[in-house]
């Protein structure tokens, strides 16, 4: 029987063969295992976070867009807004041209606030809303919206904000 074992090992510093090694060790000396490197999974708002921390540490706002594929795997990110001391101004044609041309199955938007405040603005919830309507039409969904600053973030989401 052949197994193959998908494995985040690059933050780990493994490489493949002692992967391939620790395997066996679980499943079975004689396992036929192929051992692929998978690095650019997104999981959760937490990977946002270690992925995009630099924002927090911005003294102006930027707005990111993660395209991903079916598997949440990414495809590219990109700025697609700077903005002021405390706004960004954003608008789903950019946010979209952005993930039509990557061929994006869904994205994940994220920017930064460099007041320290983790809280989203009137204006994050009415563009959050706005990107998900629009990508409810396009066919590419908005799977969350993450605000990062210098020591934490929070996951619209995650904490049903909308």
């Amino acid at each position: 029987m052949k197994y193959l074992v998908l494995v985040s090992y690059e933050a780990s510093g493994e490489s493949a063969e002692r992967v391939r090694e620790r395997a066996k060790d679980l499943i079975g000396s004689d396992a036929n295992i192929s051992v692929r490197k998978v690095s650019g999974l997104v999981t959760s708002p937490q990977e946002v976070f270690r992925r995009w921390k630099k924002l927090g540490k911005l003294k102006q706002e930027m707005f990111v867009v993660i395209a991903l594929d079916t598997q949440n795997s990414i495809i590219k990110s990109k700025v697609v807004s700077l903005g002021t001391l405390n706004a960004s101004l954003i608008h789903p044609r950019e946010v979209f041209n952005f993930a039509i041309k990557n061929t994006a199955a869904s994205i994940i938007i994220a920017h930064n606030h460099p007041s320290g405040s983790v809280d989203p603005s009137e204006e994050d919830l009415a563009v959050t809303t706005r990107l998900r309507d629009a990508g409810h039409l396009l066919g590419i969904q908005l799977l969350d919206h993450v605000i990062i600053t210098r020591d934490s973030y929070k996951s619209l989401r995650e904490f049903g904000l909308w």
